[in-house]
């Protein structure tokens, strides 16, 4: 629970899962408000978890990330979550207002989740 905290991120990153969270596995993330600049070159990237498995919940989040890809092709990159792999992602009373901004990645830059298996 972030208790309505604000977390600024600043990365700068030629890994992939660039996120405040790289693996989250059934969990609960609320009550947050992400600010800041991710600049990346390879895939998952977003402003809370870069990949979600089993039953994780985001609730009451907010985000003005600016995500920057330099990534060539496909980057799978979303606003709150890179992508789902595994179980449900639910999301409630949440807010993407950032951007994904590229001149060469391609396909999968989604607002609030990149790629998702189970979505609701």
């Amino acid at each position: 629970d972030g208790q309505g905290h604000t977390i600024t991120l600043a990365y700068n990153s030629t890994a992939p899962n660039v996120s405040l969270f790289q693996n989250v596995t059934n969990a609960t993330i609320r009550n947050l408000h992400i600010t800041g600049t991710i600049q990346t070159s390879q895939k998952y990237a977003s402003s809370i978890a870069a990949c979600t498995e089993g039953n994780a919940l985001l609730e009451n989040i907010s985000s003005d990330v600016v995500i920057n890809s330099t990534l060539d092709g496909d980057g799978t990159q979303g606003g709150l979550v890179g992508h789902c792999t595994k179980g449900t992602l639910s999301i409630d009373n949440c807010l993407y207002k950032g951007t994904i901004q590229s001149e060469t990645t391609s396909c999968w830059l989604r607002r609030m989740v990149g790629c998702h298996h189970s979505y609701k």
